[in-house]
This record gives structure tokens, sequence and C-alpha cells, in this order.
């Protein structure tokens, strides 16, 4: 597991918000903050893809909103396991948070499907020029 903050706060909303760079996401669930309280959970397997404009509809506004999202990458994406990966997004009061997660449907102390999820999570926020390449030899 990795936590990690960035500052390019405006970029990578737009990126979240406005493009498909997170489409190949899944959702688990979404909370929003805004003028109420929002909260997404999907009863079946739904795309960011799909989510996104209701999202983008809910922030859209003067209010800075306060926001939570899980995201899911199906597992074939990256390795053939028994294993759940998940990346967890927390922005508030203009910061940007992330935490990543695995869930084993087995016992196992093998840690080498998290190892590969991280690496996964840094390339990516390293490709789309959310951090320096530099950034995760810090965290």
């Amino acid at each position: 597991m990795i936590n990690f903050e960035i500052d390019r706060v405006k970029a990578f909303m737009h990126s979240l918000l406005k493009t498909k760079t997170f489409d190949k996401f899944n959702i688990k669930s979404v909370e929003i903050i805004t003028f109420a309280k929002f909260s997404i959970a999907p009863k079946e397997i739904t795309s960011w893809d799909r989510l996104k404009p209701y999202v983008l509809n809910i922030v859209k506004g003067k209010t800075l909103p306060s926001m939570k999202i899980v995201f899911s990458l199906n597992k074939e994406s990256i390795l053939k396991e028994n294993t759940d990966f998940f990346l967890n997004l927390y922005f508030s009061e203009n910061r940007l948070s992330f935490t990543t997660g695995t869930a084993s449907r087995e016992f196992t102390l093998d840690k080498s499907a998290s190892q590969v999820w991280e690496d996964y999570v840094k390339d990516f926020f390293v490709k789309n020029a959310f951090v320096e390449k530099d950034f995760f030899e810090e965290v």
C-alpha cells in the first residue's frame, strides 16, 4: 500500500472529469459533499466513463466539493490472480491524496500482487503527467 498526495490538482481534476484517462477503471463508491452529501454505490460493476457525467454535474459550481472515490481495476488488466485492486482518491480543501490497496480472496503471504499494483499506479501517474518521474522515489 502506498499513500501519496499530489500538487497538480487542477490538471488532475480536469483529466478525471473531462477526459478518458480514468475510463478503464471501475467504481466501487463515490461520495461527494457540496451543498448536500451525495453517495453513489453501484449495484453492479460500473465504469468511471458511465458515472463521470453525473459526478461532473454534481461538482460543477462555485462551491469547492469534498470527494472520495474508490476506483477498482479488473484483475485481468494487470495480473491474473484472485486479487482486487483499489485506488482511493480523497479530495478536500483543495488537497488531493491517494491510497492504493489490494484485497486477496484467499489468504496469502505473497505480496507480489500488491507490488505489481503499486508499480502500475506509479507508472499511470507518471505517464499521465500528474507527477514527475522521480516523485515516487520520495514516497
